[in-house]
């Protein structure tokens, strides 16, 4: 009887362990960070903005950062604005390099944080140096970042990352149809 006691205490306790341990592990990543608008067509020296919002799903988040590239022979970055972004703390002051085609950034918020389908984080602001003759467009590419549930734990619930398509037209030019 004593045996059968303590089998079933130690099933319980082997139960427990995994539960705790791999609880992190089943948390749900619904967040995303995306451009907007996420495609467009603008003139040779056209200047435009492009806005970096966060989804949430529906989890409150205390941070985000992630890294940007672009063709910095079609793109140039005039600008970055981080006025009407949801976060107020900056681990890192978002950064740019035209020579590169890169934009970084990190931001925070203080608790009880942002929960939100439409967060704005950042609005880049982009001048279009030439045509995009070669393949008819060029991208803006979120090629990595995290979005940081406010959770205590600093759990990353990001599950998508974004990008926009531009076309970039020589001024008076007539847009390819695509047939």
């Amino acid at each position: 009887m004593r045996r059968g006691l303590k089998w079933f205490l130690f099933s319980i306790l082997i139960i427990a362990f995994f539960s705790l341990f791999f609880s992190n592990i089943a948390k749900a990543q619904n967040g995303s960070l995306y451009f907007s608008p996420s495609s467009g067509k603008i003139s040779v020296g056209e200047n435009f903005s492009l806005v970096l919002r966060v989804n949430t799903g529906g989890t409150a988040i205390n941070s985000t950062e992630g890294s940007v590239v672009f063709d910095q022979r079609e793109l140039s970055v005039t600008s970055i604005s981080k006025s009407g972004s949801i976060f107020s703390i900056w681990a890192s002051e978002p950064k740019f390099s035209n020579a590169e085609g890169t934009i970084e950034f990190a931001g925070g918020i203080p608790n009880p944080g942002y929960s939100g389908s439409n967060g704005l984080v950042l609005t880049i602001n982009f001048k279009a140096k030439v045509a995009t003759t070669v393949k008819g467009y060029t991208d803006i590419v979120l090629v990595s970042g995290s979005v940081l549930a406010n959770d205590g734990e600093g759990t990353d619930i990001l599950a998508s990352l974004g990008k926009a398509t531009y076309n970039i037209i020589t001024v008076g030019a007539k847009p390819s149809t695509g047939e």
